[in-house]
């Protein structure tokens, strides 16, 4: 079988990178080479989100014959934040779940305390912006916790 040079590098940074994901690869280089030489696959292959690449059936187990599927990188990214947000794991959450992002400061206003500036903005109905305002202008009823 005839495999370009750089097929056969984009071959060894998938398995290094999977490896470096703790992510099981067992395609051969080989396997590799046909699967993606499928319909024409390889040509548009890429990072662009209409570009195809390898994605594994629900995000879980080996990259494996059986276990992988030809996907836009766009359809990749929706899958796994869909899978993030549904999973029950705290993967991910912040990225959907605004009151668990990871520097969110609180709020204290007059209705309460809120896990983030956002939060308490939308609750009264103003921007973002407009409480930070409040948050420097009137510290007595506007605070950072």
């Amino acid at each position: 079988m005839d495999i370009p040079p750089l097929a056969r590098r984009r071959y060894n940074a998938h398995k290094a990178s999977a490896a470096q994901r703790n992510i099981e690869f067992k395609l051969s280089l080989e396997e590799w080479w046909t699967w993606w030489n499928t319909d024409d696959r390889w040509s548009n292959r890429g990072r662009g989100s209409t570009q195809y690449v390898m994605a594994r059936h629900g995000d879980t187990g080996a990259y494996e014959l059986g276990n992988i599927k030809c996907i836009t990188s766009r359809e990749n990214v929706l899958e796994a934040t869909v899978g993030r947000k549904h999973s029950g794991n705290n993967v991910g959450v912040h990225l959907t779940d605004r009151s668990n992002h990871p520097r969110n400061k609180g709020v204290m206003t007059p209705a309460g305390l809120f896990a983030s500036s956002s939060l308490a903005a939308d609750y009264y109905g103003i921007t973002r912006a407009a409480m930070c305002y409040r948050l420097e202008r009137h510290p007595d009823y506007w605070r950072v916790e």
